[in-house]
């Protein structure tokens, strides 16, 4: 941990929190201890949401300078949650780190991870309820990657999937050369309030009945009244907007870990010169990191 110390004490963004890097260095050796594999967990920062989605994505480490051991083929599964009101909060849950010259991060391996983050947050409850009853659903990109994931989400969990609305358009224009317009008001225009949801989504499966591709509209429309009727259920809020259904701080927040960790890389660090190190290394980094993201 001590080249992971160091680093963070330099950082020109984390230098000046000296006891916030100690207590996140702290959190990461008593989490790792307890878990299998290269993996770093924060599920415990949900006791303080409130009603929140899960979604996860992969991260694929840019490929470090050849020649001096460091393995150039790391993936990273980061999955983390968000809360539904306008004012959401984010945070990180877990990472997973493999080097995938050696194990395949697959269907398999990412339906494993995202199991047993489900399964630790159905284990937490509060006043006797269970923390599941607060996952309003779960957000994927639609990547067949994540196939055994939803499928497991669904059918096993109980839990609504949801596209990510940037990839769902994305692949309503690259499969079925097609530009929405009946998701996007949902998704992106509409504020939806109590009093009026129902009626707003019953306008929108009107619409999709009548548009191209409605079957693929429908699916998403009938996940969406899931999470609304869960929301309105939970919540004191009236009212709520689906701006939070998209995978935008995830992918901000692996954006900045990749960063930090090609900055790493460039120091030629010890413990990444070696396949059996460096993803134990990279997984501790990645915790530190994603506590002091958590503490800010």
């Amino acid at each position: 941990m001590e080249a992971i110390r160091e680093y963070f004490l330099k950082s020109e963004n984390f230098g000046h929190r000296p006891a916030d890097i100690e207590y996140a260095i702290r959190f990461v050796n008593s989490e790792y201890r307890h878990t299998q594999g290269c993996t770093v967990e924060n599920v415990e920062i949900l006791r303080t949401f409130s009603p929140f989605f899960v979604t996860y994505d992969e991260l694929h480490v840019r490929q470090f300078e050849t020649g001096r051991g460091i393995p150039s083929k790391i993936k990273m599964l980061v999955i983390a949650a968000h809360t539904a009101e306008l004012d959401s909060r984010f945070a990180v849950l877990h990472i997973a780190v493999a080097v995938t010259e050696d194990t395949t991060m697959g269907k398999d391996k990412i339906q494993l991870h995202v199991q047993r983050v489900l399964d630790r947050i159905g284990g937490m409850k509060e006043n006797g309820i269970t923390f599941s009853k607060k996952v309003l659903g779960v957000i994927s990109d639609g990547n067949a990657a994540n196939a055994k994931a939803e499928f497991h989400t669904y059918h096993y969990a109980h839990l609504p999937v949801l596209r990510d609305y940037i990839h769902l358009k994305n692949n309503l224009a690259e499969r079925y050369r097609y530009t929405d317009r009946v998701l996007r008001r949902v998704y992106m225009r509409s504020i939806f309030k109590k009093s009026t949801w129902q009626s707003v989504l019953d306008q929108a499966d009107a619409a999709a009945a009548l548009s191209p591709h409605r079957e693929y509209k429908e699916r998403q429309l009938a996940n969406l009244r899931l999470v609304l009727e869960k929301f309105f259920g939970l919540c004191p809020s009236d009212q709520i907007s689906l701006h939070n259904v998209n995978t935008d701080e995830l992918e901000v927040f692996q954006t900045c870990l990749q960063g930090e960790i090609s900055l790493l890389a460039a120091g030629y660090v010890p413990e990444l010169r070696n396949r059996e190190t460096a993803p134990i290394f990279l997984a501790q980094f990645a915790g530190v990191y994603m506590k002091l993201q958590d503490i800010r």
